[in-house]
């Protein structure tokens, strides 16, 4: 049962550390609240945890020598599939939210595009078009009553789920990378300890 505790700790310290590593980046890029970002986080950082539990079975399991150049290659991999989802994450961000209030913004909100606006909204842009960013509508409009719910129901889900790729897969580059250097760190450890031979 200590084991069960000790392996417990020190995986949710482990995916702590991640999430608040560089100042705690991942958390601040998250969605807005709006998409059900904590509902997103919270289930995002158990299956963070559970690859890196998996991915230190598995380094418990392969000697660490014979297997290096396959976490090296594993962590390569999922690096690079992290690339095109920090692009389109990004994208989606840039695209599918906005900072509120417009005098002095200070959080993000979800959008859809302005074709999904609801007849209300089309009909404030039209008459006020000086005032027809998404901010200004949400100042002078009920948010829910902005935009199609359908438009943003499909923005929240694209917002979700590039984070996820994002972060599940600079997880596991990070995780087997550290298991990669970790094998060499314990073989140099050992070649230190040896006694020279006379």
């Amino acid at each position: 049962m200590n084991d069960y505790k000790r392996i417990a700790t020190w995986g949710i310290e482990v995916v702590a550390f991640l999430f608040a590593a560089f100042g705690g980046f991942l958390t601040r890029i998250a969605p807005p609240d709006q998409t059900g970002a904590s509902y997103g986080v919270g289930i995002l950082s158990f299956l963070v945890l559970i690859v890196l539990l998996i991915v230190s079975a598995l380094a418990r399991q392969w000697p660490s020598e014979t297997h290096r150049k396959r976490w090296i290659a594993g962590g390569v991999v999922c690096f690079l599939l992290a690339l095109p989802g920090a692009v389109l994450y990004y994208g989606a961000w840039e695209q599918n939210t906005y900072s509120y209030p417009p005098e002095q913004p200070m959080v993000r909100h979800v959008r859809a595009s302005d074709k999904d606006r609801t007849d209300l909204a089309q009909n404030w842009a039209r008459q006020h078009p000086n005032e027809a960013s998404p901010a200004d509508l949400e100042a002078n409009l009920p948010y829910e009553k902005i935009w199609k719910p359908e438009s943003i129901a499909r923005a929240n889900r694209r917002l979700l789920l590039t984070y996820g790729w994002v972060v599940l897969s600079l997880a596991t580059a990070i995780f087997c990378l550290i298991e990669a250097n970790a094998g060499s760190d314990k073989k140099n450890a050992d070649e230190t300890l040896k006694p020279n031979a006379v």
